[in-house]
């Protein structure tokens, strides 16, 4: 050990960078997995909708219009993928610790909040213990 080494991170780099096809195919494809997996059920018909038209949005505007097919084809792919995903769902939304209701009102609904890609993180609730 050296503590006196300093490492600096070149983000994407082992990937090819942000806007490379592997970057890009495993944000879009996972992405929609960790949505179908974690969103309990009665949130997914409004935000998987929701979801895939902010993506088409971003990947239908010009600078985004050259990786088309490689968004197109992650999203064959999570389609594909999709049993592993659903048998995974059930174990996390049985075990899951926040209603849905709960989970909503941490969400953004603003859609342009979703068009901008502008985060929005607001802090969770304390949780109710086992005995109250």
């Amino acid at each position: 050990m050296i503590p006196s080494a300093v490492v600096r991170h070149v983000g994407s780099a082992s990937s090819g960078g942000s806007k490379s096809e592997f970057a890009l195919f495993h944000g879009y494809r996972n992405r929609f997995w960790v949505l179908v997996k974690d969103t309990p059920g009665l949130l997914l018909p409004l935000v998987l909708p929701a979801h895939l038209m902010a993506a088409s949005y971003v990947a239908l505007r010009k600078p985004h219009r050259p990786y088309l097919g490689v968004t197109l084809r992650a999203y064959r792919a999570a389609l594909a993928g999709l049993g592993p995903v659903l048998a995974r769902r059930r174990v996390v939304q049985r075990t899951r610790r926040r209603s849905a209701l709960e989970m909503a009102r941490m969400m953004t609904w603003d859609p342009r909040d979703l068009l901008r890609r502008r985060a929005v993180i607001r802090p969770l609730p304390p949780t109710r213990s086992a005995g109250a």
